[in-house]
């Protein structure tokens, strides 16, 4: 039997195709993919005014990015090769991400996606603090 941790690794381990990324202007990238169900997601990295890379997706169906379709760990699971994707090409110091904290369950996928990714990167380091009614995770290089 596996345990929980293997459950969920395994579970982050498949991930689908995708198409990009497409530069916008130097200053950001989009992704796009599709689910088995036929949900279209958009992930974007933007850079804000101080540098950082803010990275964020969203789908054609809810703007809080909230499937429903029982298919959750295939896109974060995207969504993490994606981060990987975008951190060989531009090699960022910073990067962060919000969620908003009134979805404890969306919570725990958008913290265990930042463990992955810090976990396969160990280069970088991750801090994870409340602003207003959202959490954010900085990802950052080790000094």
């Amino acid at each position: 039997m596996k345990t929980y941790q293997a459950f969920i690794t395994e579970l982050f381990d498949k991930p689908l195709e995708f198409d990009g990324p497409h530069e916008i202007e130097d200053q950001s990238y989009a992704y796009e993919f599709e689910t088995s169900k036929g949900q279209n997601f958009e992930v974007n990295a933007n850079i804000d005014k101080n540098g950082a890379w803010e990275f964020g997706f969203d789908s054609d169906s809810s703007s809080e990015t909230k499937s429903g379709k029982g298919e959750e760990f295939q896109v974060f699971s995207t969504v993490v090769k994606i981060l990987n994707d975008f951190i060989k090409r531009e090699s960022p110091d910073h990067v962060f991400i919000e969620a908003v904290k009134s979805e404890p369950s969306r919570l725990r996928l958008f913290r265990r996606m930042v463990q992955k990714f810090v976990q396969r990167n160990p280069e970088y380091k991750f801090s994870e603090r409340e602003r207003g009614r959202y959490i954010r995770w900085d990802v950052k290089v080790k000094p």
